[in-house]
């Protein structure tokens, strides 16, 4: 007899606007989903999409403190729940890239680029991802580190294009090892490491290019480092940024000192910036 499972939607909303900036993951939601020792799970625009089997029951206690997050809808599903997760997965193509997750099938005209998502997101299909995926394409291949990293998309990305060497940073230890393991399945020379990259002491890699799809807060601690606050300033030529919504870009363009906007994008609301130094321009 199959186990049942069942389908757990939480929608939590945009978070609280705050004094550094409004972050548009949810880490408690996310840390209650791990916690219950979920198999399979999504964010979505306003929240969180989980399946757990209907027997035995789940933590009462994780799910009430999600519950207390927004609005927790529960449903028995229909059919194999790994289906219908999968259904949030599908192949993205920008440019001369194919993004896929291993359940589809390379196309031999693109430069194939599989990611397993596990409990690390970040195939491709969110715009911030896109975006970076995008700025990564119009750019010729150098040095490059992509700050956190997720599921190493962006980096593994960067790879297949020809940027070397690849370095993939992140806070999330379970994100870095996810990220290690599709650079094997891509058979990609990527290192990645776990670090907090909102700590103004933690030491940044030199490197010809930069991405960083991250929230505001993280992303003016990054523009602190450029500007040399606590130490020598930290200057890749081109700084790709993402994660940011489309009011916030002010803030950003303000707080990086010494560079110049190459290219603004604005897709569903969120913003991307193509940063370079000045002493740069010119350059390509």
């Amino acid at each position: 007899m199959s186990t049942r499972f069942t389908r757990y939607t939480l929608t939590v909303g945009p978070r609280p606007a705050r004094d550094d900036g409004v972050e548009y993951v949810h880490p408690e939601a996310v840390a209650l989903v791990r916690a219950l020792g979920v198999d399979g799970w999504q964010e979505t625009a306003d929240g969180i999409v989980f399946w757990l089997p209907a027997e035995p029951a789940p933590d009462s206690v994780l799910l009430a403190r999600l519950e207390a997050l927004g609005r927790l809808d529960v449903a028995a599903e229909e059919g194999d729940w790994r289906l219908r997760w999968r259904e949030f997965h599908r192949p993205v193509v920008v440019g001369p890239l194919y993004v896929r997750a291993p359940w589809h099938a390379p196309r031999a005209d693109l430069l194939d680029v599989c990611v397993d998502v596990g409990m690390a997101f970040g195939t491709g299909a969110h715009a911030t991802t896109r975006q970076c995926l995008e700025g990564l394409t119009a750019l010729a291949p150098s040095s490059l580190v992509d700050l956190g990293t997720g599921s190493g998309v962006l980096a593994l990305a960067a790879a297949r294009l020809g940027f070397t060497p690849v370095l993939g940073l992140d806070v999330d230890p379970v994100a870095v090892e996810a990220a290690r393991a599709n650079a094997s399945v891509n058979g990609l020379a990527v290192e990645f490491r776990v670090a907090d990259l909102g700590d103004p002491g933690e030491a940044l890699p030199e490197a010809d290019v930069a991405v960083a799809n991250l929230s505001l807060p993280v992303i003016l601690t990054l523009a602190e480092r450029v500007g040399g606050a606590g130490g020598a300033p930290w200057r890749p030529r081109r700084l790709l940024l993402a994660g940011l919504l489309e009011a916030q870009g002010e803030q950003a363009v303000a707080a990086f000192t010494g560079c110049r906007v190459r290219r603004r994008e604005v897709d569903e609301g969120w913003l991307f910036l193509d940063l370079e130094h000045t002493a740069a321009a010119g350059d390509g």
